[in-house]
């Protein structure tokens, strides 16, 4: 139905704006108004009509529907402000206060975090799995080897908010960065008389030049250390959609970049400057033989933390260090992966053709998670106890982060004894079920409640785990 400032006439079926208010409300408009082709007139003659009602609940959606159908000529007129405020001055404060909530209520049902708390996927076990604290308490001593992955990062945006974000859920005191070599800094934490010793492995500075030949595609924003990572070198002189420049600028400029130089030429040259700071940072592990070892991996860092570990394993390093660095990593318990990428980056190598019976890696396998975990039951079983008791790794998964990929349930034949547990949590809402912060879903893991409380105490959460907060 067509709404103009007059009745219907002759093959008109529009009815003027005060005609249609007015039978909605139980009021018969002023005729003259009708009449008139003065929009001022036909507006106030509305406004009368609303006023006239002693109407004063009148329905949020009617309200609505009276200023969407107001005349044409009406609403462009400077006074039409003035029927607009006075429509909705009559609007009662309790159907102001149903309608907020109303639509407060539409956004919670379309916006919520889908995995909450975290599925478990028992891919190779029954899921349960030991988080920091109960490998404290049964060895004594712990080493966390962490690593990052793409994006811009350094000491003071990840390694330093890791560090005290952890000291925090742990309750004891803020730690103090020790530099070990050119990439690694160490932090000491004190937890009920035990130590936990964690080692970050900050290697992006190592790229950050060749990362910025992209800059001049790229626009400076505000938006953190990805979208940022171009600084006064970017660029891009023309203007783009906020949500296409995230993604160019911040997603494939500052972060995909990495990838692609780490599997290409220069992935040796990062290689061969982290290996003697990782062999370094490993044999200055605390000196006991009860101790255990986490691997901690972000993203593509799971990559370039297992190329490395599975190069000291195979006795090829050089290093003075390499032997005690070895001798530390016999002591692996658990392997986490927050953000895994290993599906993706192992096609960037042949395909992997594995034994069932023996477990022997094929020659040219590009996992080198594999070939570490082999190299490590192998030196496990000669060297020490002649027993290499499961090892569990722990992927941590969002549904919702295209970056990332839980690990198929043959990834390791029987041989590895080593069990997989996939964990699929919600890093952030979800928006009517079309999108979830795709920065966010890949990178916020570390700022997750439930992942945090699953990587500090283990699947099933032992009560009381965690101190009161």
């Amino acid at each position: 139905m067509r709404i103009n400032e007059c009745g219907p006439g002759a093959g008109n079926p529009s009815i003027s704006p005060a005609v249609f208010f007015g039978r909605q409300l139980g009021r018969t408009p002023d005729a003259a108004a009708c009449r008139s082709s003065d929009p001022d007139r036909s507006k106030m003659s509305v406004t009368a009509t609303v006023r006239a009602s002693g109407r004063t609940n009148v329905a949020p959606g009617m309200t609505v529907m009276m200023l969407l159908v107001s005349d044409e000529r009406v609403l462009k007129q400077p006074s039409a402000r003035e029927l607009r405020i006075s429509m909705i001055v009559q609007m009662s404060h309790r159907h102001v206060w149903l309608s907020l909530v109303s639509f407060v209520a539409v956004l919670m049902a379309g916006c919520a975090r889908p995995y909450l708390p975290p599925a478990i996927e028992p891919a190779d076990s029954d899921g349960h799995f030991d988080g920091v604290l109960p490998l404290l308490e049964t060895y004594g001593a712990l080493h966390l080897l962490w690593i990052h992955g793409m994006c811009p990062h350094s000491k003071e945006d990840w390694a330093d908010p890791r560090a005290h974000a952890l000291a925090s859920r742990l309750g004891v005191e803020q730690p103090r960065a020790e530099r070990v070599g050119d990439v690694v800094y160490r932090y000491r934490l004190d937890y009920r008389g035990r130590t936990i010793t964690l080692d970050m492995i900050v290697w992006s500075p190592l790229i950050e030049q060749r990362r910025a030949s992209l800059c001049f595609d790229s626009r400076p924003s505000g938006d953190g250390p990805a979208h940022d990572a171009c600084g006064d070198k970017a660029r891009y002189p023309y203007e783009r959609a906020a949500l296409n420049d995230g993604l160019k600028s911040g997603l494939m400029n500052a972060c995909l970049a990495d990838a692609l130089i780490y599997v290409g030429d220069q992935g040796r040259e990062v290689r061969e400057h982290l290996l003697p700071d990782i062999e370094r940072a490993l044999s200055g592990s605390p000196a006991r033989s009860d101790r255990a070892v986490v691997l901690i991996s972000e993203s593509l860092g799971s990559k370039v933390m297992f190329d490395i570990v599975q190069q000291i394993m195979g006795n090829t390093s050089p290093s003075a260090f390499a032997a005690d660095a070895r001798a530390t990593l016999a002591k692996t318990r658990q392997l986490v992966m927050f953000a895994n990428q290993i599906p993706m980056l192992d096609l960037v190598g042949p395909a992997p053709s594995l034994p069932a019976k023996d477990g022997a890696t094929a020659a040219g396998d590009a996992s080198s998670l594999r070939g570490f975990i082999r190299l490590l039951k192998d030196y496990r079983t000669s060297e020490l106890d002649g027993s290499f008791a499961r090892l569990k790794l722990v992927a941590f998964s969002d549904p919702n982060d295209v970056l990332s990929y839980r690990l198929p349930r043959d990834y390791f034949p029987e041989a590895y004894r080593t069990d997989v547990i996939n964990v699929l949590p919600s890093n952030d809402v979800v928006w009517f079920g079309l999108l979830e912060n795709p920065l966010t879903a890949h990178q916020g893991y570390a700022d997750t409640d439930d992942v945090m409380q699953l990587f500090l105490c283990g699947n099933p959460v032992v009560p009381g785990c965690l101190p009161a907060q």
